[in-house]
């Protein structure tokens, strides 16, 4: 039998499951070593210092001083999100619901990176995925495998060092191309993916579970409420870091008219510089090529190489920030795009739901789903944009690139991955953590059992729009507790006006009168009256207390009324002396004691209380008639 020989990512891959099958019966304490070990060995200040340095020469993109203070930072935030999270075993017990969520290991993780971030951005997936006991496998761009590859290294030595297995974080083997990435992306169980939309995409494309990130192009809005100085400073320390190479920092702002001079006031003194027409001109012909594509010499770069590269003079050789001010946006307007580099585009707006109508023209031609900033005391605007604008993230009076993935002095998790929503095609809004590697079993227990009934869900729903299944009984008490001098009924030809408190008191008065001649709940009442008060007050008073009543057709002949009042089984029958002596034949031959009847006043009761039988249910029968086919 021939053995088929695997290929060198299946062997990787191979061997980072042998790996995690280890860790997977790590205990909570070897885990949290595990990534404490990890982070040390790569942020401690030699390393460090190596790989920052290594990262700017091989990748050509950003500075040494701020990758290691980004690395730094990151991963000391990442590490104090993490400290006490449970990860291992049960993780939650509610004796309420009766839910025991047991943390289970996702497996084994690709994880593509990206190269403007290639030390900081691996390092925090490896912590993620090793807090919950997986394996990873690295698949940096070709510009960051070097120094990936030397991340890994020192990641192993780490793992070496405590007795665990290296194979756990794994890198793919050098050179890079793009099929090894396809083929990794096949044979893990979980892929997490941060860089271009193009890595982004062929990593959905391959029918693993996916967790991707959208597009940055954050705008910033200053209203007139600001604090020029501390907003211009923000922006200028963000813009700057890393020359930009965060897909966080701010690539446009939006400023409002009343404070827009003053506000490039204090970019300038913050070592912004701000083009002339022709000098745009110069910069977007360096920057985008005639189809729109963006020189990758200008990413990440200091902006003096760039105003140098793009034949710029004067103060802009001397400038952090390189700022245009723009009016237009989409393709053909690539200063409203993302830049990766730091140069900023100025809008004007003449007020705030101007601004607001930019911002969003600038998310929805690209961005969608990021974030937004905004510079401002006015909680109102804040609001608005959380309100109108289609980001996960709106960052209030900060550094944007600091603060969208999470900051020491705001709630966010510390992360290189933002999650964009369905804006963004991605399937989280959230900062990817440790809880998107993570997958967990519940087991579920019975408890008390917690079934609503129908009014309990829809009541609210059912009165305002006028469809409760509501009694007689409930409608008379709700009208004449809600509106008890509201007229009931009015009889013009008596003069008489009934209120809603009144019909509730004579119904009162006939309930006394049923219990004290033996009528109960679903016995048969019947009547012969004309229209009126008092056979109007029968009709809904009968109902009231759950008594059945029986209208007797006067016009139908004695025949059928006689064979009604029998086979209905009427115990009472409410009469006029007019019917009472027309039918005088009828009403004796029958079982009925009959009442003479022209009002709640002309019975009589042996006491004056109040009764209700039986509370009416909505099932309960009301009324029986009798037609002519009958």
């Amino acid at each position: 039998m021939t053995i088929q020989q695997k290929t060198l990512i299946e062997q990787v891959v191979s061997d980072a499951r042998d790996a995690q099958e280890i860790v997977n019966h790590y205990s909570q304490e070897q885990v949290d070593e595990l990534i404490l070990a990890v982070a040390w060995e790569v942020i401690q200040p030699e390393n460090n210092q190596e790989l920052s340095e290594m990262a700017v020469s091989q990748t050509g993109l950003g500075n040494v001083e701020d990758k290691k203070r980004k690395n730094r930072r990151k991963t000391i935030g990442l590490l104090r999100d993490l400290k006490d999270v449970k990860t291992v075993g049960i993780i939650d017990e509610n004796v309420q619901t009766g839910i025991i969520e047991i943390a289970r290991p996702v497996g084994v993780i690709g994880a593509i990176v990206p190269s403007t971030n290639p030390i900081a951005t691996p390092l925090n997936k490896v912590i993620n995925a090793l807090k919950c006991r997986n394996a990873i496998i690295l698949a940096p761009s070709p510009k960051g495998a070097k120094v990936c590859s030397r991340v890994v290294e020192l990641i192993q030595i780490a793992l070496v060092r405590i007795g665990a297995p290296k194979n756990i974080v794994q890198s793919l083997p050098e050179p890079i191309s793009k099929e090894d990435t396809n083929e990794l992306s096949n044979l893990v169980d979980l892929i997490v993916a941060t860089g271009s939309q193009n890595n982004i995409q062929r990593a959905l494309q391959s029918g693993t579970p996916t967790l991707g990130v959208g597009v940055g192009n954050v705008p910033s809005i200053i209203d007139e409420s600001a604090n020029l100085n501390d907003a211009s400073h923000k922006i200028m320390t963000s813009k700057t870091f890393d020359n930009a190479t965060s897909c966080s920092s701010e690539n446009s702002i939006i400023v409002h008219e009343k404070v827009y001079d003053s506000m490039i006031s204090r970019l300038l003194e913050e070592g912004g510089s701000l083009l002339n027409g022709d000098e745009k001109l110069k910069l977007q012909g360096t920057m985008w090529n005639d189809r729109g594509v963006i020189n990758r010499d200008v990413i990440a770069k200091r902006a003096a190489e760039i105003a140098k590269l793009s034949g710029l003079s004067g103060k802009h050789l001397d400038s952090k920030f390189l700022m245009v001010e723009e009016q237009y946006i989409g393709s053909s307007y690539p200063f409203s795009m993302e830049k990766l580099s730091p140069v900023l585009t100025v809008y004007k707006a003449k007020d705030f739901d101007h601004a607001v109508n930019i911002a969003k023209d600038i998310l929805n031609n690209q961005g969608k789903g990021h974030s937004c900033s905004i510079h401002s005391q006015n909680e109102d605007n804040i609001f608005k944009l959380g309100q109108e604008l289609p980001v996960c993230r709106i960052i209030v009076n900060q550094a944007h690139c600091f603060a969208t993935g999470g900051n020491f002095d705001n709630g966010l998790p510390f992360s290189l991955s933002m999650g964009c929503g369905t804006w963004g095609n991605n399937v989280t809004d959230e900062n990817l953590n440790y809880k998107h590697y993570l997958n967990t079993t519940k087991i579920v227990k019975t408890i008390k059992n917690n079934e609503p009934s129908e009014k309990d869900i829809f009541s609210s729903y059912w009165k305002k729009y006028s469809l409760e299944y509501s009694t007689i009984t409930e409608l008379v008490d709700q009208f004449a507790n809600e509106t008890p001098n509201k007229n009931y009924l009015i009889d013009a030809d008596l003069d008489l006006y009934v209120t809603y408190s009144q019909l509730q008191k004579d119904i009162s008065n006939l309930g006394t009168y049923f219990e004290e001649n033996n009528i109960k709940a679903n016995d048969k009442v019947g009547f012969m009256l004309d229209n009126g008060y008092a056979s109007t007050l029968l009709f809904i008073g009968a109902m009231y207390h759950g008594v059945v009543i029986v209208p007797l057709n006067v016009l139908a002949g004695s025949k059928q009324i006689k064979y009604t009042i029998d086979h209905s089984e009427c115990k009472l029958i409410f009469s006029s002396d007019f019917y009472i002596s027309k039918f005088k034949t009828i009403l004796e031959s029958s079982n009925a004691r009959v009442v003479q009847y022209s009002g709640i006043e002309s019975l009589t009761f042996a006491k004056q209380t109040s009764v209700h039988l039986t509370p009416t249910q909505p099932n309960s029968p009301a009324v029986l008639i009798y037609t002519s086919g009958t």
